[in-house]
């Protein structure tokens, strides 16, 4: 009778003896918090030894580039921890396998007794396949571990092992069980504890990758500090930049002023002053004769425009009562052409008045003449009663004054013209005043430059603001991830 397979069998336990080892390294532990600080830069490759010989003794202050430093110096020593933390694994792990050897040969050597002889090539094909796996593990040299490489690769082969007894155990575990149960229980203790053993290595692992994370998040903080100092650090050398180039302008703009001061001081000055005055008085009254004109043509628009109906929209005359009509004071001014010509050529800005010489180069005058024909007709129709009107006498009234006062108005225009135009040439003749109209030009376009400086300035200022903000907050940070990992709180300083 065949005996039964056994799968629930309870596996066997066997104690492994892990011998105690040292945390220290090179016999040096991290110091208590007062017995830190770290002077050097970032760029430096300190050893562990290096960045602890440069803690002072009741400091609690540390550089950006120092702190980077202390760092990776506890990144040394966390790997030198983990590497002799899984010392006592790997020869562990060696004492098994050379026992796993061992097993592999007494499974060979043993005499197996199978009282049916159809399973004679089953239990010896198992056979040779378990030792064959068993010694290839055992034979298979533990590599030594130094660095992180070699641990990740420690654990690899630690992983391959339990895989390999996994599934010796499982596959073969029927014949075994049914055979030779003394060497199903040695495989399971071997499987078990080299699983004990894996899941220890990858505990010190996954510490380790902790702290390595929190390791690198901190220097990422460091370095999101590092470059928030030096972003602050650029503007603020931008802004004092723009406060001195502000400075340059004010003191450039004073000495404007001052000259200006000293310029406008003088009797050439006072006397263009005076020009200026007497152009503004003959400006006003222009005006004042503009306005006249149109209150006057006010009352008898209704007569002009019954007067225009029925004339060809092109003809002179039309184009004429129209200008009557809407912009009267046009009568006193040349045409639109030789307006514009002598506007162009920067004579004055305002309406051009024929001076007497002028007049008399063309038939110009003679327009104004026309305009006053129109109005006698107009009067005269007005009187007649061909034109009907609610009010013709006031109408009358008005057309009688127009015709009255309008040849004054008009020579009155042209000695205004006349005497602008001299004092324009007095003016414009004057190196002074071209003088101070570039100071004055020169002290805008200065003052338009500090405006524009100042606003940017501004910018700065507020962003100055906003990164020193955030610059807080980062330190804060650091220096709290910083105290997590060391052990000490440190002032990180900038």
């Amino acid at each position: 009778m065949v005996p039964l397979f056994d799968f629930l069998r309870k596996k066997g336990k066997v104690k492994i003896d892990i011998p105690t080892y040292s945390t220290e390294v090179n016999g040096n532990k991290l110091k208590n918090a007062d017995d830190m600080n770290v002077t050097g830069d970032a760029g430096s490759s300190e050893s562990s030894l290096t960045a602890q010989a440069n803690i002072n003794e009741n400091s609690r202050e540390i550089t950006i580039p120092d702190a980077v430093a202390l760092l990776r110096s506890q990144g040394e020593i966390k790997v030198k921890d983990l590497v002799e933390g899984l010392m006592p694994i790997k020869l562990s792990v060696e004492k098994l396998l050379k026992n796993t050897e061992k097993i592999a040969d007494d499974l060979e050597k043993e005499n197996i007794k199978v009282e049916e002889p159809r399973f004679e090539s089953i239990v010896e094909n198992s056979r040779r396949t378990i030792v064959s796996s068993l010694r290839k593990e055992s034979t298979s040299e533990i590599i030594s571990i130094s660095t992180l490489e070699d641990v990740m690769k420690f654990d690899a082969r630690l992983d391959s092992i339990v895989n390999r007894f996994g599934a010796l155990s499982g596959s073969h575990s029927r014949v075994l069980n049914a055979f030779v149960k003394k060497y199903a229980s040695k495989l399971q203790s071997e499987s078990s504890t080299f699983t004990n053993l894996s899941r220890k290595c990858k505990s010190k692992i996954t510490e380790y990758q902790k702290f390595k994370g929190s390791l690198t998040n901190t220097e990422a903080l460091l370095t999101s500090l590092s470059e928030q100092v030096n972003l602050i650090k650029n503007a603020r050398n931008a802004a004092d930049n723009i406060g001195s180039e502000i400075k340059v302008l004010r003191d450039k703009t004073d000495v404007h002023v001052n000259e200006l001061r000293h310029l406008e001081s003088t009797e050439e000055y006072i006397e263009i002053l005076a020009i200026e005055n007497e152009s503004r008085k003959l400006e006003n009254e222009e005006q004042e004769i503009r306005r006249q004109t149109i209150d006057l043509f006010g009352h008898v628009n209704r007569a002009i425009t019954k007067y225009s109906y029925g004339l060809p929209v092109k003809k002179d005359l039309f184009i004429k009562l129209q200008t009557m009509a809407n912009e009267p004071w046009k009568i006193f001014y040349h045409g639109d052409l030789l307006l514009h010509e002598r506007a162009s050529n920067g004579r004055t800005h305002s309406p051009v008045y024929r001076t007497p010489e002028e007049q008399n180069n063309d038939d110009q005058t003679n327009e104004f003449f026309q305009y006053l024909s129109i109005l006698h007709e107009l009067y005269s129709s007005t009187e007649k009663g061909k034109i009907d009107l609610k009010d013709s006498e006031k109408v009358s009234y008005y057309l009688k004054q127009i015709l009255e006062v309008l040849p004054g108005f008009n020579s009155r225009l042209e000695a205004i013209h006349a005497r602008k135009h001299i004092l324009k040439e007095q003016r414009d003749g004057s190196p002074m005043l071209q003088k101070i109209t570039m100071i004055k030009d020169d002290i805008e376009v200065d003052k338009m430059s500090i405006s524009e400086k100042k606003k940017k300035l501004g910018l700065l200022e507020s962003e100055l603001s906003d990164r020193q903000g955030e610059l807080q907050t980062l330190a804060s940070q650091s220096q709290t991830e910083l105290c997590n990992l060391i052990g000490q709180h440190f002032e990180i300083m900038f």
